[in-house]
This record gives C-alpha cells, structure tokens and sequence, in this order.
C-alpha cells in the first residue's frame, strides 16, 4: 500500500517505454547535469565562500580539486547505484518468485545456466532509475548563486526529499515490477540505498576536503 498519495504521474511509463540506452543516457544527460553542482560549488567557493562557511574556505586550487572530485564521486555514485539495483532486484525476484525451488534446495536446484523463470530487471533499466533520481540535486545545486547558508540548506533538504520521492514513485514502473508485490518492497529498498548512496558521497567529499586542505597548506 502506497503510504504517499500524490497527483497520478506518467512520465515514468513515458521514459520506460523509450529504452534508452546507457552511454546515450551517461553522456547526454548524467554528465552535463553532474557537472552543475561541482561548478556551482567552486563558483561558491570563490565568489562568497565567508557568507557560507568561513571555517571551510579554500583556494582556488584546493576549490577546483574538491569540485573534480565531487564530479567523479557524482558519476561513480549513478553507476554504483544502478549496479546495486540491478543485484539486489535480481536476487530479491528469484527469492520471491522462486520459494518452492529454495525449500527444494539441494536436491531440485537448477544447474548451472538453467533459466530460471522469474522476472528481470535489466541494468538499463537500473541505470535509468538511478540516473533520475538525483535530478533534483542536480538543479537545486544551482541556489548557490544565493549567498545564503540557511537558504542553500533548506533548498538542499527539499531536493533531497525530491530525489527520494522519484525513487518512490518510479521504481516499479522503471524497473517493470508488479506494484501489489515486489514494487511495493522495491520502492523503500531503492529509496533507503539512495540516502546510504547520498550519505557516502557526502563523507568522501568532506574526507577529501580534509586530504586538500592539510596537503596544499603545507
């Protein structure tokens, strides 16, 4: 049962149905969007970084080394992220869909390369999951141009329930579950690895913040 109700929404069916690809989805849409934060935060860094946090100002050189790493762990992130979607899914469909076999297991577990007939959820389509669901990130990078830490947060908040709300709602229709069963299951899984995603991210930014300052103060 669906514990938010919102507006019926059929872009997701839209952007199921196209089957892009992966490089075509990598290279026109995760890369371009990817690089708007890692400007915007060596703009802010530069342009008014005392009005944000005095503490963590930075040189130029150390800005734009913290911004090419936060565009590489941003473009790691989308690629792990589908990668987990698609092993998770995969494993979780057999489980659900396959419990005879289990409890049959040893004696009537399928060889090797035996299909199993369970459905699959495609890494394209996986790809297509988690090359979405940072959107509103990626545009709500761009309230840097405000020179406000408190409006910067609270716009970062809200992108960030964003994201979690696309995951929520485009998970099924993305991945091609059936909502009454494993979508429902599917929309927390995808939803809590996204903010575990987030939250790694975040620390190997700070973590690399931290590399740039000690080494190039030196």
């Amino acid at each position: 049962m669906n514990m938010l109700h919102l507006p019926e929404f059929h872009a997701w069916d839209t952007l199921s149905r196209r089957h892009l690809s992966v490089p075509l989805m990598f290279f026109f849409y995760v890369l371009p969007m990817s690089l708007i934060p890692a400007l915007m935060l060596y703009y802010a860094g530069t342009a008014y970084h005392e009005n944000l946090l005095p503490a963590l100002s930075l040189t130029a050189s150390q800005l734009q080394i913290l911004s090419g790493a936060f565009f590489v762990y941003e473009l790691a992130g989308v690629f792990a992220m589908a990668g987990a979607v698609e092993f998770v899914a995969r494993t979780e469909l057999k489980v659900i869909h396959s419990p005879q076999k289990l409890m049959e297991f040893p004696p009537e577990a399928p060889s090797i390369g035996e299909p199993v007939d369970v459905p699959r959820v495609e890494f394209r389509d996986a790809f297509t999951l988690a090359a979405i669901a940072p959107t509103p990130l990626w545009i709500g990078s761009l309230c840097l141009f405000i020179p406000s830490f408190m409006i910067d947060m609270t716009i970062g908040a809200l992108a960030l329930l964003a994201s979690a709300v696309i995951l929520y709602y485009a998970t099924p229709t993305i991945l091609k579950l059936d909502e009454q069963r494993e979508g429902a299951l599917f929309r927390y899984l995808t939803v809590a690895g996204g903010m575990v995603g987030w939250a790694a991210m975040m620390y190997l930014t700070l973590l690399t913040w931290s590399i740039v300052t000690s080494s190039l103060t030196l």
